[in-house]
């Protein structure tokens, strides 16, 4: 899977899993909600969680009662954590605390988005996320700075491509597993996948559904009717 695959499965939400902090979501609205629990001092926290929450130290004043619940829950986790989770919940935090009220509202919508996905999105988004997050530090920051960059359509664009590039990836490996196929040459195989690569999407999924149907002298016959321009 190609790097740029990665980048928008997991940016797809518009990085919601990478700057907004486990478990922020949208605010429900105000009729439905619960009466709101009083809010905490910076000084009231206990030493533990101010070391954790250290990075939103100077928004902490600025912060709803909810918003400090949610962050001291994080903090919970963080205390539990092992050292290279505690580094990438405090970078969050960190990326997190220089966004504006806005940007912060905008990812949490996105966050919310991400939750309301099917559960089985969800998880490959998540196993796209942590390919991500495998990365070297500098190319991720490069992927992240370029993904936010763009505009609107830019992103929709992006990720359309490489949805479609994942999806033909996925067909390439089915030809390529097809039990008649495996029994030709490797030339023979190279020229089918190629002018298979060469067709129009809406045509390329019938005629994959037709090579995977063939036995090995049919693929044979296929490869003969073949245009000269294929390679």
């Amino acid at each position: 899977m190609t790097v740029a695959i990665q980048m928008a499965q997991a940016l797809a939400m518009g990085l919601a899993l990478l700057i907004v902090p486990s478990g922020w979501a949208q605010p429900a609205p105000a009729a439905t909600r619960e009466a709101a629990p009083a809010g905490v001092a910076w000084s009231q926290l206990d030493a533990s969680e101010r070391i954790a929450l250290a990075p939103v130290q100077a928004q902490w004043v600025t912060l709803d009662a909810r918003q400090q619940q949610r962050l001291r829950r994080l903090a919970a986790r963080w205390q539990s954590a092992p050292p290279q989770r505690r580094q990438a919940m405090s970078q969050r935090l960190e990326r997190w605390a220089a966004m504006t009220p806005e940007q912060r509202a905008m990812q949490a919508r996105r966050l919310a988005q991400f939750k309301a996905l099917p559960a089985e999105k969800q998880r490959r988004l998540r196993e796209a996320f942590q390919r991500f997050q495998a990365l070297p530090p500098e190319q991720r920051a490069r992927l992240r700075a370029r993904f936010q960059a763009m505009t609107d359509a830019q992103r929709k664009a992006f990720v359309a491509g490489a949805q479609a590039q994942r999806q033909a990836t996925a067909a390439d490996a089915e030809i390529v597993a097809h039990s008649a196929f495996r029994q030709l040459p490797p030339e023979q195989r190279r020229a089918i996948r190629a002018h298979l690569r060469s067709l129009p999407p809406e045509a390329r999924a019938g005629e994959r559904t037709r090579v995977l149907a063939m036995t090995p002298e049919q693929l044979r016959d296929y490869l003969r009717q073949l245009p000269p321009e294929s390679p």
